[in-house]
Order: C-alpha cells, then sequence, then structure tokens
C-alpha cells in the first residue's frame, strides 16, 4: 500500500509575497477612489492591513475561518460607515485585492519536479488555510500540480483552520486512513508541525531560511531533502 503524505501549500509548494501589497496595492486603492471610497493611499493600506491583522488574530481563537469577502465588508463598514457596499463592489474590490497579490506568488523552483516524483510512489494529500479556495485550485493549476493531489482541504470550505486538529482528521478521513498513518509537510511550527503531531500525524518542517534555528523537530531546508528524508524515515 503506498505510503500517505500531506502538504501545506503557501509557504511550502508555493513562494508567499513578503509584503501583502504588491505593486504597492495602488490598484485596490484606485478602485476604492473610483466608487467613491476617499481615502489616501498609506491610510487605505494601513487600515487595511490593521482590520485584516486583526480578524486574523480572532479567528484563532476557535480556529473558525473567515471568507476573504466577510474581511471587505468589515474593512468598508469600519472605514466608510455611511457608505454601504454592494455586494458586487465587494466581490470586486476583494477580487482585484487578491490579483494583485497574487501576482508575487510563485512555486518553489523544486515544487513541481518534486511533487510529480512523490506522486509515483506516495498518495498525496493537501491542506491549506486560505480566506479564498480560488487561490488555492488556481495555483496548482499554474504550478501544473492539479491533478497531483487525491485529497484537497481548505479551511474555508472547511470552516476550520490549522492548527485545530479536525482539519487534519477530516483530511485523512477523506483519504480513508487514520492519522496515525500520515506524514505531514509544512512550513509554519505552530499552523503544520504542532496541528499535525497533536492530531497523531507525523510531521516534517521546511525551514528554507533558518527562520526557526531553536526548532528541535524533524526539519529540512528544501522539498528537493524531502525525497532522502523518506527514503531513511522509519516510524
Amino acid at each position: 500500500m503506498k505510503k500517505v503524505l500531506i502538504f501545506d501549500l503557501f509557504g511550502t509548494l508555493l513562494s508567499v509575497p513578503e509584503s501583502l501589497f504588491v505593486d504597492g496595492g495602488k490598484r485596490t486603492w484606485r478602485l476604492l477612489k473610483k466608487y467613491g471610497y476617499e481615502v489616501e493611499l498609506e491610510v487605505f493600506k494601513r487600515s487595511w492591513e490593521d482590520c485584516l491583522s486583526r480578524m486574523e488574530a480572532e479567528s484563532y481563537v476557535d480556529c473558525v475561518e473567515f471568507h476573504f469577502f466577510d474581511f471587505v465588508k468589515n474593512f468598508l463598514r469600519e472605514n466608510f460607515p455611511s457608505k454601504p457596499p454592494t455586494s458586487s463592489f465587494v466581490k470586486l474590490l476583494a477580487e482585484t485585492f487578491l490579483w494583485e497579490w497574487n501576482r508575487g506568488v510563485k512555486p518553489f523552483d523544486e515544487s513541481t519536479r518534486v511533487i510529480k516524483q512523490l506522486s509515483k510512489s506516495h498518495r498525496l494529500g493537501l491542506i491549506s488555510n486560505t480566506h479564498y479556495p480560488s487561490l488555492v485550485y488556481q495555483n496548482l493549476a499554474k504550478a501544473g500540480l492539479n491533478n497531483s493531489f487525491e485529497v484537497i482541504v481548505t479551511s474555508v470550505e472547511f470552516g476550520i483552520k490549522k492548527p485545530d486538529r479536525r482539519i487534519f482528521e477530516h483530511a485523512a478521513s477523506l483519504m480513508g486512513i487514520k492519522t496515525g498513518s500520515c506524514i505531514y509537510v509544512g512550513d509554519d511550527p505552530k499552523d503544520d508541525y504542532e496541528g499535525a503531531i497533536n492530531t497523531g500525524m507525523e510531521a516534517l518542517l521546511i525551514d528554507r531560511e533558518d527562520r526557526y534555528p531553536d526548532f528541535t523537530g524533524n526539519r529540512i531546508k528544501t522539498l528537493a531533502e524531502l525525497i532522502p528524508w523518506l527514503a531513511k524515515y522509519r516510524p
């Protein structure tokens, strides 16, 4: 029987932009102004980032995920209380920002090669924290990996985000296996590594830039190191 590997996506298979605002966020800001939401560029960026950071922090209390449209509605309500947005504008503004941000998302050099190689010898799954599921499916397609994963679970579709054990258990259940039969690979010590370990999975941290020098668990620096690591792995 093939062994099971489950991966994180953003930061593990795909690099993400360092800044929330790719190209300065100007396209999103101009759209706001076009529809009568007057705000200075730097004020917009600060308010947008503060609102998103606050909602992210709140969502980790119970690990209930929110949709990006809900964030945009909240941002507009807080900053423009006298100008309620239409649903169509919320969608347009959200998708404009996400289009901008997603321009900075790229597959790591070895991701496509390694995943395609592993798919020949392992069953593969994916769990991704995201506020907008299309980002996951579109980026997998761009990387040529849309058919490589047996199961894809996004936090916003499932409703619960990592590190909550329920999302890990859900992915394992969809694959018809127990969590103890999985190896999970991700780039975040808490969301990915601890979340997987606490569910009974084996876990492996990918730490490309040595961000976690005090981490003492299983660790690799590149995805290419996963193949020799697996060859030596003994449960």
